[in-house]
């Protein structure tokens, strides 16, 4: 028991550190679960094509992922050597690098939405491939919104701050549900988007989760503070 003991003080450490990571992921993921289960009140075609279109989506969400892993990995590495600068150059390389990894995506995304959501939907109903290209589309020009978000998360959580990454993805999800049910089904004089709203109501909750994620960064209140510098 005495071995243990020497290491429980460790353990409580990186538990504290894990946890609101592990939550943070799991409300990233959150985002397609709610927008399939609010497009199963239009109906079951427009399930299918929220289905296929965020199949698609996830292959996105691995390729950004591999840049904020990185970004993560020196951050914690500039964080630990007590270097702020280095902390900031970190952080101005890594969003430029995603800004245009992300501007490249959406391109490439934007035009083949069509043909891969035609091939997921093999012989089924054509109104679901039409239906979940307009989704994905929409969901393409935000990606940069999604980028930022990972990279501002991963910068963080590597210099030892999973709980501000949390709060604003946290914040995240409550906007796209609030956004997405007046998009979606325009209650009132608001107009009704269906499948595409709900597109919509995730690009405008992701784009205020960047803004706030940056907006820290900048502010000087956070451990990772983006100082004076080259974006190049």
């Amino acid at each position: 028991m005495t071995p243990l003991r020497r290491y429980l003080p460790l353990l409580a450490q990186v538990w504290r550190l894990a946890l609101p990571v592990i939550l943070s992921n799991l409300l990233i993921s959150l985002v397609n679960v709610v927008d399939v289960f609010m497009a199963g009140r239009l109906g079951p075609v427009e399930i299918a094509a929220v289905g296929m279109a965020s199949s698609v989506r996830m292959l996105v969400l691995i390729g950004v992922l591999s840049v904020t892993a990185g970004a993560m990995a020196l951050a914690a590495q500039a964080h630990g050597a007590g270097d702020a600068g280095r902390v900031s150059h970190v952080a101005r390389q890594s969003l430029s690098l995603t800004v245009l990894l992300a501007l490249a995506l959406s391109v490439v995304g934007y035009v083949l939405s069509e043909p891969l959501l035609r091939l997921l939907g093999g012989p089924g109903d054509p109104r679901a491939a039409e239906l979940g290209t307009d989704y994905l589309q929409i969901i393409f020009l935000g990606t940069v919104f999604l980028a930022l978000n990972l990279v501002v998360n991963s910068l963080m959580q590597g210099a030892g701050d999973t709980v501000t990454p949390l709060v604003i993805t946290a914040g995240a999800n409550v906007l796209n549900i609030g956004f997405n049910y007046l998009l979606m089904f325009g209650p009132g004089p608001l107009p009704a988007y269906g499948v595409a709203g709900a597109a919509m109501g995730t690009l405008l909750a992701r784009l205020i989760a960047s803004v706030w994620g940056v907006w820290v960064l900048y502010s000087g209140r956070n451990v990772v503070t983006i100082l004076p510098g080259s974006y190049r």
